[in-house]
């Protein structure tokens, strides 16, 4: 089997954020060890799908959004010199969170929650339990390591996980390796700010967050797997359905449409119209 394309292992020349390379290219490794109906089960229809929790959905808000078709619409420069049209007010910024309530959405984990995790992921795909916990252990390892390696960020943090877990599916989509290290702080900040702000998501149990963070984890690792896959196949037409199940799972879990938001250099912006 093929491994991830060149301009995935390119080293970076500044400190980026990457990490989904690495574990696609340990998972689709290890996917030679399944059988072929095995392996189609895993990534082929809705099988790797398993639910996301209902407190998970919508987690960054409609904030983000709004301030990005804002940030769009003031820049685009198509007003008319001495145009009488006034400018929309703009909305007022969001209370900042205390730092009291960004400590409330880190977690400790527990090996329990893993293994319930596991047997979802073994009950929807069908795969051997002997040879796919091995590779989700591992892709599970080396996504820690790159996030507080080579990020520096925490994987107990429901806020850290999950803006992680959005840029990547942001590069996913777009077919980027790297990301400019001011919009990634950016979108940090955003997400963890957004999420600290929710007495609801404050008080969710460790269980809950740690679980939160994990499903997040895996779909976005199946999805870029599936992606890449499929591009190192040459199958085109799979690559386009691939990329709208990114789509599709971002809009679901985030409440954002990449195809009208990225990420830019100073953050989340909404994309020109064609």
């Amino acid at each position: 089997m093929p491994l991830a394309s060149r301009s995935v292992l390119t080293p970076p020349r500044r400190r980026t954020v990457n990490a989904t390379a690495t574990a696609v290219l340990l998972l689709a490794c290890a996917i030679a060890l399944l059988s072929a109906p095995r392996a189609s089960a895993m990534f082929d229809g809705p099988a790797y799908a398993f639910p996301v929790p209902d407190y998970v959905s919508g987690l960054i808000g409609q904030s983000a959004l709004s301030n990005a078709y804002g940030a769009s619409d003031s820049s685009s420069g198509s007003s008319k010199k001495g145009s009488s049209k006034r400018k929309p007010k703009a909305k007022p910024k969001p209370r900042k969170p205390t730092a009291a309530q960004r400590r409330a959405l880190r977690f400790t984990e527990t090996p329990a929650v893993t293994q319930r995790i596991n047997q979802l992921v073994i009950e929807r795909t069908g795969a051997d339990p002997a040879v796919l916990l091995p590779v989700l252990d591992k892709v599970r390892a080396d996504w820690r390591q790159v996030l507080t390696k080579n990020v520096k960020w925490s994987p107990r943090d429901l806020g850290d996980a999950t803006a992680f877990t959005f840029i990547q599916l942001n590069n996913q989509y777009r077919g980027q390796g790297q990301l400019d290290e001011r919009a990634v702080a950016s979108i940090r900040t955003l997400v963890r700010d957004d999420l600290a702000r929710k007495a609801s998501v404050r008080r969710l149990s460790a269980a809950r967050k740690q679980e939160a963070v994990e499903v997040l984890q895996l779909r976005t690792i199946f999805l870029a797997t599936t992606r890449d896959l499929r591009q190192q196949a040459g199958d085109a037409a799979g690559v386009r359905a691939a990329k709208e199940d990114i789509r599709s799972f971002t809009r679901e879990t985030f409440g954002i449409d990449l195809q009208k938001v990225k990420v830019g250099k100073k953050g989340l912006v909404a994309t020109k119209k064609k």
